[in-house]
């Protein structure tokens, strides 16, 4: 899982005139966009929203921490770890503890990754690889579970560069965009096709503890987001069902607040509870 996954598509958002747009159709300065994304340490408080009996979730607790530091000079690393504990309707009780560690380049045309699961402390899954944007695709080296080698379309975008065009469409008032997005998901195998739903630009406070914190993100205009993962390589067709959602506040300086994780069957809410600003990194 990561930070910026899927949303559940809202009408009250769209306007009725409005078309999808490809990311790369963007106008707005991409470079000047992420010269204003904000190092910053997050923590989110995880509670259970909703559950389906089908589900068996009970009740669900936990934390996400995200941390991004970089620049536009030296790129930008992303550290994040999830850690969830989930009692089921049987009694039962497991600990999932995610971490993930990424490095985009300033360009965006190299990506590194590192990903572990852990399942009651037990080493699940490990994932480890390295992307490079040729002229003619995404080549993809990966070192872990096993060494491989994947290619993609070139037109895919790495997290950080879907984060920035994520905020250019927003200031642009572009309400829906489209991108298959690479993060080294599934053993580094996969690209998920997103698309975004991007509401009006509101200055309002989001939570009662907005007074307090808008301090330290240090700016109030924000969008509602709402982003779709799917996974097309499953060959479905008709109506697509995503394969997770995820629904926030977005800020213009990339920090994210009030969120809704919607795995189908369950859903989770994140409070923003902490949020540190982080030393910014300097061109030279």
């Amino acid at each position: 899982m990561r930070l910026l996954a899927a949303a559940l598509a809202s009408a009250l958002l769209v306007l009725p005139t409005t078309s999808a747009v490809k990311a790369s159709d963007e106008t707005l300065d991409r470079t000047e966009v992420a010269k204003g994304l904000l190092a910053h340490r997050a923590v989110y408080d995880i509670a259970l929203e909703t559950a389906a009996s089908s589900s068996n979730v009970q009740s669900v607790s936990g934390r996400l921490v995200f941390e991004v530091t970089g620049s536009v000079c030296e790129g930008f690393t992303v550290n994040s770890r999830f850690v969830t504990e989930i009692d089921d309707q049987d009694g039962g009780r497991r600990v999932t503890d995610l971490r993930s560690s990424t490095y985009e380049s300033a360009d965006a045309d190299s990506f590194e990754f590192l990903s572990r699961t852990f399942a009651d402390q037990r080493l699940q899954q490990e994932a480890k690889g390295s992307a490079e944007r040729t002229a003619d695709g995404l080549s993809v080296e990966l070192s872990m579970p096993e060494e491989a080698k994947v290619r993609f379309d070139k037109d895919v975008l790495f997290p950080t560069e879907h984060l920035v065009s994520l905020i250019a469409a927003a200031e642009e008032d572009r309400r829906i965009v489209e991108a298959d997005l690479y993060d080294g998901s599934e053993d580094g195998r996969k690209v998920y096709t997103t698309t975004a739903i991007i509401g009006a630009v509101s200055e309002d406070p989001v939570g009662e503890d907005d007074g307090l914190l808008a301090k330290s993100i240090g700016t109030d205009r924000h969008w509602p987001v709402n982003l779709s993962y799917f996974d097309l390589s499953k060959g479905e067709t008709g109506e697509l069902t995503p394969v997770y959602t995820l629904r926030f506040m977005l800020f213009e300086n990339g920090v994210s607040r009030a969120l809704t994780l919607d795995y189908g069957n369950f859903s989770l809410t994140g409070t923003l509870a902490e949020l540190d600003r982080l030393p910014r990194s300097t061109c030279k």
